[in-house]
C-alpha cells in the first residue's frame, strides 16, 4: 500500500506539471489567458503524454529511464517554478477550507481505494492480455504481426502505453509492475464530484452527485487494481459529462478552451477504446463555436492523436483499425487472416449479448430473441441501470420540448450514444460512463419529485452515511479479502500470478486452461499454433502466418 501511495504522488506531479506546461505554452502561443483547474491540467498531461509516447513506441521500447527523467523534471519544475509552488500552496489552502464532512468522506474513499489497489488483479482480461500487452511495450517497439500471436494484442489501447511508462517495476523485488493510474484517477475524479456535491446549492444536484459517486464506487472499486482501459474510459467519460452538464448547461460558458479541451480528451479516449467513438457527438453541443477555424483546430488535434494509433494498428494487425475488415487497405506479410478478423468482430458482438453461447448461434437469432437473451444474461445491477436509462429516454422525450438548444443537443447526444451502444454491442461496460450518468440523473429527478426541494437538516449526514454504506457493501461480503490484503500488502501490492508454461520453439505456451499468460516471459501464447512463425530469427521482427 505504501508503494501505491508513492506511485500516486509521482504520477500526480508528473502529469500535473506536464499539463500545466502545455496550458501555459498554448496560452502564450495564442496570446490569450487560459484558466484551468488542477484536474484539467492532470488530464491534459495524461492525454499529451500518451501522444508523445505513442510516437516513441513505434520506434523504441518504453524504458524505465522515462520515469527517472520525469521525476527529475518534476522536482526541478516545482523547485524553480514559482507559479507551480503557488498553485500547490493554493490547493493545500483550499483543502484545509473544505468541510470536515468532505474531509472524512475523502479519507474513507482513499482508504478503500488504496486497499483495493493493493490486492490481486481481479479482471480476467488483465491476466489474459492486458498485462502481456504492457510487457510487450516495455520490452520492444511495436511488433509487426503481434496480433497473430494473440488477437487481443491487436486491439491497441493507448492506455497501455501510459501504464507501461509508469509500471514502476524497479520498485518491486521480482520485477512485477505497479498499476496505479486507474486508482489515481478514480480518487481524483471522485473527490472532484464530492466537491461539486458540497458546493451545489441545489438539492437535486447534490443527490445527483451523491448517486454518481456511490454507483461509480460500487462499479470501479472491486476492479481498481487492474490496468483495464474500461476503467479510465468510464472515469473520463463521467468527468466530461459532469463538466459539460455543470458548466455549459448551467452557466452557459461556451468558451474556446472548453471546446478544445473536450476535443483533446475525446481524441485520447478513442485511442484508449474504440467504443468511445460516439462521444464525438457531444462536439455539436458547442454549436456556437463551430466556425471553420475551430473545426480546423479540432481536426488537427484529432489527427495528432489518432495518427500513431493508425500506425500501430498497421504494425500489430495489418489493418487500419482492428477488427474492422471493411477498412482493409494494406497487405503486409504479417497481416491477420481476414476470416479471423471477421470472426473477432462477430465474437465481440455475440459476447456482448450472451457470453456463454457460441458466436454463430447468437448471431443467427432474430432481434427479439437476441434482446431477450441479452437481458436475461445481465446481472441485477446492470438491469437496474439499463431500465433506469429507459426511463431517462421517456423523461427526456417529455422535457426537451421546453429546453434550450444546448440542452437539446446534449441530451440528444446522450440518446444517440445509447442507441449506438444498444444496436452495436450492448455489453454495459462499453457504455458504462453514459449509463451511470443517466442512472444518477433520473434517480435525482425522482428525489426532486418526492422531496420537493425541501432542505432538511439531516441531508448532509444522510449523504455521508449513504456514501459509507455503499463503499462498505462490497467489502462486507469480501471482508476476509480486505483483511488479508491489509495484512500482506502494507508495503507492496499483490504481484501478478506466476504460471507454468511449456516451450514451443521460442514461444511459451501457458498451462493455464483458460489461456491467461499473466506476467509470463515473452513471447507467451494461449495455445500451440503451428501456423504462427517468426518473420525472421528475431522476435522484434514480428510474427506471421505460414502460407
Amino acid at each position: 500500500m505504501l508503494l501505491i501511495l508513492i506511485v500516486w504522488i509521482i504520477q500526480f506531479f508528473t502529469l500535473w506539471t506536464l499539463g500545466l506546461l502545455v496550458v501555459k505554452t498554448t496560452s502564450w502561443f495564442f496570446k490569450e489567458s487560459i484558466y484551468t483547474s488542477i484536474l484539467h491540467e492532470i488530464i491534459i498531461g495524461l492525454c499529451v503524454l500518451s501522444v508523445l509516447i505513442s510516437y516513441w513506441s513505434i520506434v523504441a521500447k518504453m524504458s524505465g529511464l522515462f520515469v527517472f527523467v520525469a521525476i527529475i523534471s518534476v522536482c526541478t519544475l516545482i523547485f524553480y517554478n514559482k507559479e507551480i509552488r503557488f498553485r500547490l500552496q493554493s490547493l493545500l489552502q483550499y483543502l484545509k477550507g473544505i468541510s470536515p464532512l468532505s474531509k472524512l468522506s475523502f479519507c474513507i474513499i482513499s482508504i478503500f481505494t488504496i486497499i483495493y489497489a493493493s490486492g490481486e488483479v481481479r479482471i480476467f482480461d488483465s491476466a489474459l492480455y492486458h498485462a502481456q500487452a504492457i510487457r510487450w511495450i516495455n520490452e520492444y517497439a511495436v511488433i509487426p504481426g503481434l496480433g497473430n500471436l494473440h488477437s487481443r494484442f491487436a486491439f491497441n489501447s493507448h492506455f497501455f502505453l501510459s501504464q507501461a511508462l509508469f509500471d514502476f517495476s524497479f520498485f518491486t523485488h521480482d520485477g512485477h509492475p505497479i498499476f496505479g493510474l486507474n486508482s489515481l484517477f478514480y480518487t481524483i475524479i471522485i473527490f472532484q464530484l464530492m466537491l461539486c456535491m458540497q458546493e451545489s446549492q441545489n438539492f437535486t444536484d447534490r443527490i445527483f452527485y451523491f448517486v454518481l459517486i456511490c454507483t461509480s464506487s460500487l462499479v470501479i472499486l472491486p476492479r481498481i487494481q487492474s490496468p483495464s482501459p474500461d476503467i479510465i474510459s468510464f472515469l473520463l467519460v463521467i468527468h466530461l459529462l459532469v463538466y459539460f452538464y455543470s458548466s455549459l448547461l448551467k452557466e452557459k460558458k461556451n468558451e474556446t478552451f472548453e471546446y478544445i479541451y473536450f476535443v483533446i480528451v475525446v481524441s485520447y479516449l478513442i485511442t484508449v477504446k474504440l467504443s468511445n467513438l460516439p462521444i464525438l457527438l457531444f462536439t455539436f453541443c458547442f454549436f456556437q463555436l463551430l466556425s471553420l477555424k475551430n473545426i480546423t483546430k479540432a481536426i488537427a488535434v484529432c489527427i495528432v492523436f489518432v495518427l500513431p494509433f493508425f500506425v500501430r494498428n498497421y504494425y500489430l494487425s495489418g489493418y487500419l483499425i482492428y477488427p474492422f475488415p471493411t477498412l482493409d487497405f494494406f497487405n503486409p506479410d504479417w497481416k491477420i487472416n481476414l476470416i479471423l478478423c471477421q470472426g473477432e468482430m462477430n465474437s465481440i458482438k455475440a459476447w456482448a449479448i450472451a457470453p456463454e453461447m457460441h458466436t454463430a448461434e447468437v448471431l443467427s437469432l432474430g432481434f427479439l430473441p437476441k434482446m431477450t437473451l441479452w437481458f436475461v444474461s445481465l446481472d441485477g445491477f446492470s438491469k437496474l441501470i439499463i431500465m433506469t436509462n429507459g426511463l431517462l429516454i421517456i423523461y427526456l422525450g417529455l422535457k426537451l420540448k421546453k429546453s434550450d438548444t444546448t440542452s437539446r443537443l446534449f441530451w440528444s447526444a446522450i440518446f444517440l450514444n445509447l442507441i449506438y451502444w444498444f444496436l452495436n454491442a450492448p455489453d454495459p461496460r462499453f457504455s458504462l460512463g453514459i449509463l451511470t450518468f443517466g442512472f444518477a440523473y433520473i434517480i435525482s429527478r425522482i428525489f426532486h419529485k418526492v422531496m420537493r426541494e425541501k432542505q432538511y437538516w439531516f441531508i448532509d449526514y444522510f449523504i455521508l452515511f449513504g456514501l459509507i454504506l455503499c463503499l462498505s457493501t462490497y467489502s462486507i461480503f469480501k471482508w476476509n479479502y480486505i483483511r488479508v490484503v491489509f495484512q500482506k500488502n502494507r508495503i507492496m501490492p499483490e504481484a501478478l500470478k506466476t504460471i507454468q508454461y511449456s516451450e514451443y520453439g521460442a514461444i511459451k505456451i501457458t498451462q493455464e486452461p483458460d489461456g491467461r499468460c499473466f506476467w509470463a516471459p515473452l513471447p507467451c501464447a494461449c495455445q500451440k499454433n503451428e501456423e504462427i512463425i517468426f518473420r525472421t530469427n528475431k522476435i522484434e521482427d514480428g510474427f506471421k502466418i505460414k502460407k
